[in-house]
């Protein structure tokens, strides 16, 4: 780093404070470049500098200094933004807030710019310390959920979810302002201006609360002994462990002792051992769990047998010596008898032929499984009036109070066995309708969205996402149906019932008196009695963080869309059916990660205020015709994937444009505008240009200097000279040209 540098980078860190400072330049030769006092010390008082001495072949300078401020830094705006962008990779992210303040120290006095900077740092702080605690927060969430059969946790759970997303949200809006800063800073002060006067002091009322908040929780889960809580795998402090052979008693050995006791009990008989319902903790440690518990049968007698029960396919084929074998669910006549014995308590035909049609009607909710057929049973038979009947029939298993040793409690085990990211996946499935047929790497893409996916070094996170849906497959909570999969009617019950809190599905108008005040996930059906004015009045649900809405109102749905922008300010991701417009007001979705219009619709052009859109990652317009980019689409940073009608790109890969589909030159148009782009850019079927546009059309690509590839599928017959000019890094040009003669390549 230049001294110029390390000293922006000091002056940035000291916050403008009095405190000793040390700056230690490391350089490949042993002349230290000179620095100069005034240029780079304006301001500061240095009372000691050390030396240069040698260190490995550099040179190192320590310059102790006591530094305080007897003038504010006298920079440039443009210097300032410079000193920002030079070291944005080395410093933390507001680093940047406390240069800007001395680059605009002219509109504050000297007091109210001290209690500014004092203000940023103790924002700063703040932020770090609710950042810091989210893990807890996952942690306490995790053992809550093993104790919310108990009513005092059941009733503080959904109060401490909704504050991990409060404090979410939070983090997630500063992440927005400092991309904001990144992006807009180069070019104006508005962006650092608008911090100040209005994010900074606002902010302070948002962190009070939601410190206020977790404050209170904290009391609370004291007093229920939460914080104590282990989770059912932890182990307790195990005794200090000895190998001296003179000691009366040998501890930490205790497993031992038991393996041997047991060894000796079992020796040389022949036994049937049956393991039920057993785990994958059992094969931890690579399967040395699983070694040192077989290893006291290993005397017994030929013929003797152990069958294991299992609902994780990873334990079956790790301790199978034979093929496993699939339970599926009773025949239909099996079930079907075994249910009437436990509605009717007899297997006799004699029963009530109302109830026994009702009951016909209420067996496929089951699936053939012998404990929802006892857990359904159980509560008809407690009432053999019609109207009882219907009430069971007519609602989600989800829905019903149930016992623990009921179907659905059973099945939560399953759930309470994942791992915490794998539980908000998979819960996170209960906001799409039984039998909703999910792809793998679209559910991968709304995860990632969600902020479910956590990064694991250099690995893409979308393969990471990916990795996730496969562990969930491996543990039956997905089954693959043709080329998509499906989840299980009976596991989609007890995601319902795990998610009641924070996921929704709206079938119908009626359904409003039902959403949870706090929903946070919502999916509108496409029912025949919704209309714009029910679809408003889900602007109540400010705490949204996602709408799928299948319902198509046309024109009418862009002014819904134009609420929910000024409403929910919390959107993550939006999937609707169509739209005739994006809102003007659509930069106000400062968290919105992926945006899906799934239906062909009118919609030609992106509103400027799109690019306001910091976050977002996927856009996805499969059937849209798209004819207009704003000039400022190069500011989504955060962008990976676009879909639209003949366009598709990925950040960092490969562009395609189809002329074939009569988007042409409109497509032309929009690669004009995509002006980040990097990597191969593909143009397929160029010979379907109409006449005389060809020329016109390619005279408008002026694409990024990172263009290191172009192909074309199709002819250009008549075409003698091709010059490209503005693309110093292209490598490759594959272009089918018959009579071309001349293709220079100019900077």
């Amino acid at each position: 780093l230049s001294p110029g540098l390390c000293i922006g980078m000091m002056h940035a860190a000291m916050g403008f404070r009095s405190r000793s400072s040390t700056i230690l330049c490391f350089s490949t030769s042993r002349a230290l470049p000179n620095i100069s006092q005034d240029k780079y010390f304006h301001g500061c008082n240095i009372r000691e500098c050390a030396c240069a001495t040698d260190v490995g072949g550099g040179a190192r300078c320590d310059l102790r200094a006591e530094a305080y401020i007897k003038t504010p830094i006298s920079m440039s705006f443009s210097a300032a933004i410079g000193v920002i962008s030079g070291f944005n990779e080395c410093v933390t992210s507001w680093q940047w807030a406390k240069s800007a303040i001395s680059s605009l120290h002219s509109r504050w006095t000297g007091s109210e710019e001290q209690s500014l900077q004092d203000c940023v740092l103790q924002l700063e702080s703040s932020l770090q310390l609710l950042k810091d605690t989210l893990p807890a927060m996952h942690d306490l969430i995790n053992k809550a959920e093993w104790r919310s059969h108990e009513h005092g946790v059941a009733k503080l759970l959904p109060n401490l979810k909704d504050a991990l997303s409060e404090a979410e949200d939070l983090l997630d809006e500063f992440t927005w302002y400092e991309e904001k800063v990144q992006v807009e800073g180069d070019t104006s002060q508005s962006p650092f201006t608008e911090f100040f006067d209005t994010v900074v002091p606002g902010s302070f009322n948002k962190l009070n609360g939601v410190q206020i908040r977790l404050n209170h929780l904290s009391v609370q889960l004291d007093n229920i002994g939460l914080r104590g809580v282990t989770h059912r795998f932890d182990k307790l402090v195990r005794p200090e462990t000895t190998s001296l052979p003179n000691e009366t008693k040998i501890f930490g050995r205790d497993k031992e002792l038991e393996q041997n006791a047991l060894y000796n009990h079992v020796n040389n008989k022949r036994l049937l051992i049956v393991l039920d319902d057993m785990w994958d903790d059992a094969l931890k440690e690579n399967g040395q769990c699983w070694k040192r518990f077989c290893a006291p049968f290993r005397s017994v007698q030929e013929g003797s047998a152990m069958l294991v029960s299992t609902r994780c396919p990873k334990v079956a084929m790790g301790v199978r010596t034979i093929e496993p074998i699939i339970l599926a669910g009773l025949n239909d006549v099996v079930f079907w008898n075994f249910f009437k014995l436990c509605a009717f308590g007899s297997e006799s035909s004699s029963n009530d032929p109302e109830l026994e049609h009702i009951g016909r009607r209420i067996l496929p909710k089951l699936k053939g499984s012998p404990l929802a057929a006892k857990t359904l049973g159980r509560m008809l038979s407690m009432d053999l009036q019609a109207s009882h009947w219907n009430f069971i029939l007519e609602s989600e298993l989800w829905e019903l109070r149930q016992e623990e040793t009921n179907i659905l409690p059973a099945l939560r085990l399953s759930y309470m066995y994942l791992p915490f990211y794998l539980k908000q996946c998979f819960s996170f499935c209960a906001v799409y309708p039984k039998d909703y047929k999910f792809e793998k790497a679209f559910l991968a893409e709304i995860w990632v969205a969600e902020g479910f996916v956590e990064h694991q070094g250099g690995i893409p996170i979308q393969g990471i996402g990916c990795q996730y849906f496969e562990d969930l497959v491996a543990r039956s909570f997905f089954q693959k149906v043709g080329g998509r999969y499906v989840i299980h009617d009976l596991l989609h019950d007890m995601a319902q019932m795990v998610s009641e809190h924070d996921c929704f599905i709206l079938r119908n108008k009626s359904d409003f008196d039902k959403v949870p005040q706090n929903v946070r996930h919502l999916h509108v059906l496409p029912s025949s009695d919704f209309n714009y004015s029910n679809l408003l009045r889900i602007c109540k649900y400010t705490k949204l963080r996602t709408i799928i809405c299948k319902k198509n109102l046309g024109k009418k749905i862009g002014f819904v869309m134009d609420q929910w922008c000024t409403k929910l300010l919390c959107m993550r991701v939006i999937s609707c059916a169509s739209t005739n417009e994006l809102p003007d007001n659509i930069g106000n979705w400062k968290h919105l990660r992926y945006l899906e219009i799934s239906r062909a619709c009118p919609l030609k052009r992106i509103p400027s205020t799109f690019c306001w859109l910091y976050n977002l990652q996927i856009l996805y317009a499969k059937k849209c015709k798209l004819e207009w980019f704003p000039s400022e689409f190069g500011k989504l940073i955060s962008l990976q994937k676009l879909e639209s009608y003949g366009l598709s790109y990925y950040a960092g890969g490969r562009m395609t444009l189809d002329s074939a589909n009569g988007q042409g030159q409109a497509g032309i148009r929009l690669i004009k505008n995509l002006n980040q782009f990097r990597g191969h850019l593909e143009i397929c079927n160029v010979d379907m240009l109409s006449v005389g546009l060809k020329s016109q059309s390619f005279s408008m690509i002026t694409p990024s200097i990172k263009l290191n590839e172009i192909h074309t599928v199709g002819t250009f017959r008549s075409l003698t000279d091709l010059t490209i000019c503005g693309c110093g890094n292209i490598t490759s040009l594959n272009i089918f040209c018959i009579q071309i003669i001349s293709q220079p390549l100019r900077e």
